[in-house]
């Protein structure tokens, strides 16, 4: 509208109006309705008020992209598929039920988002676009794909989220050149050992789908550098992950993991690993190599003990480190050899002491554990459980200053305050800070 020009101007002869089921008005219509400049709708449309192919060519020669988006359509006209020269097409958020076969005929298309359609198949026509280079499928009612979407050697993107897909076709390993392939919020159970033939491929998202395992031919994806699998129903991993040498980030989440392949410990350059909500009891002692390694998410597991080699000088770049909710009685002894550890996360678990060595957690900002007697203290009184900012009871360390967090929550009514203690001397230690929380705790509920 608004007599915008250019390769990305609307087509006024082309505009679709939810009232009239996708079919086109004509010009002559068009011209009172629209905020544009008036047309001559002259020899311009035909008797049905549909363009011809050489009135398409002669009047809109220069424009390559057309967006009906949220229309109400229903059907294309066959007016679209005679304008060849167009590259991008936007047909999101409308009621299209089925793409015609004839849709080949945009032979320069390079860009198609049918995202948010009722579509619930594809015609084999469209592996004859060889030009595409994104294709925009999410949020349709797809069960399948035709077998010739492998013919799309230029396909770079391809959006396939929030469908109702229970297979890949074995012919999607022939798109060489697919850096991006999403497919998460779909009904896979399986995946074709061909996936492991995309060797461009950069992010592979497959979260919240029914996978029980994973093809060995996944560890041939030697660009990958995501890889989504959170919210399945694995049970394992192949040893072949390992081979994932650009992996930076792999989610895992909510599985049924209860082990893992000691060859995830080759992932030098992985920076998030997430293994949230598994059922893991140990962890492969590979772990403590993982050099380039931020953050590790280990919450709501089964684990009763880390290997020696989380303590392991590699882990020089770790950040965050979330172990709550395990079974977890004690700590790697050099717990404190992870000089770039900020968060440490140790509530619910069975932790009785902390080793001496964590006073060297210089950076440490934020540390949460459970209020268990340590040490030396073991033998008081157990303290009484208070609420945090985050829910449960626990301590809060901030960046600022090392103390307890000692507003009382507005649902835990007639509690006494526990008294504040402040260490940010130089003189106190993490541990030492630690204990004299403890120990002002302990006295202040019984003097």
């Amino acid at each position: 509208g608004g007599g915008r020009r250019g390769p990305f101007a609307y087509h006024p002869l082309l505009y679709f109006s939810p009232v009239r089921e996708g079919r086109l008005l004509k010009a002559a219509r068009l011209a009172k309705l629209l905020p544009h400049p008036p047309l001559d709708p002259t020899n311009r449309v035909t008797s049905s008020g549909v363009l011809c192919k050489r009135e398409c060519r002669k009047h809109f020669p220069f424009n390559e992209s057309i967006e009906f988006v949220n229309q109400a359509m229903i059907k294309l006209p066959p007016s679209l598929m005679l304008m060849s020269h167009l590259k991008e097409v936007n047909l999101s958020h409308n009621c299209l039920e089925s793409l015609p076969d004839s849709i080949c005929q945009l032979s320069c298309l390079t860009r198609l988002d049918v995202a948010s359609n009722g579509l619930e198949c594809l015609p084999a026509s469209l592996g004859s676009l060889g030009s595409l280079e994104v294709l925009y499928l999410e949020d349709n009612r797809l069960r399948s794909l035709p077998g010739t979407v492998g013919n799309l050697q230029s396909l770079r993107k391809l959006h396939l989220h929030d469908n109702r897909l229970t297979s890949l076709p074995v012919s999607i390993g022939a798109m060489a050149g697919l850096t991006g392939l999403q497919l998460r919020r779909n009904s896979l159970a399986h995946l074709p050992e061909t996936i492991g033939s995309l060797a461009s491929l950069r992010y592979l998202h497959l979260g919240h789908n029914s996978l029980v395992s994973l093809p060995g031919g996944v560890g041939e994806l030697s660009e990958l550098g995501r890889l989504y699998l959170n919210d399945n129903r694995l049970r394992s991993l192949p040893s072949t992950i390992g081979s994932l040498s650009k992996l930076e980030n792999l989610r895992l989440e909510d599985n049924y993991l209860a082990s893992l392949p000691a060859a995830l410990g080759r992932l030098s350059r992985l920076q998030k690993l997430n293994l949230e909500d598994n059922h893991l009891t140990s962890l492969p002692e590979g772990i403590g190599r993982l050099s380039g390694l931020r953050h590790l998410h280990l919450r709501n597991n089964r684990l009763t003990s880390l290997p020696a080699t989380m303590a392991h000088p590699h882990l020089l770049r770790l950040e965050k480190l979330d172990l709550e909710d395990n079974c977890l009685a004690s700590l790697p002894v050099m717990i404190g050899n992870l000089p770039a550890l900020r968060r440490l996360y140790l509530k619910h678990n069975r932790l009785t002491s902390l080793p001496a060595s964590i006073q060297k957690l210089s950076r440490i900002g934020r540390l949460r554990l459970d209020l268990h007697p340590i040490s030396a203290l073991e033998k008081r009184p157990s303290l009484p459980e208070r609420k945090t900012k985050g829910g449960g009871s626990g301590i809060l360390w901030t960046e600022s200053s090392f103390q307890q967090n000692g507003r009382q929550s507005d649902d835990v009514k007639g509690e006494e305050r526990p008294r504040t203690v402040d260490s940010r001397s130089e003189a106190l230690s993490t541990a030492e800070a630690l204990v004299a929380m403890h120990s002002s705790l302990f006295d202040n509920n019984n003097p």
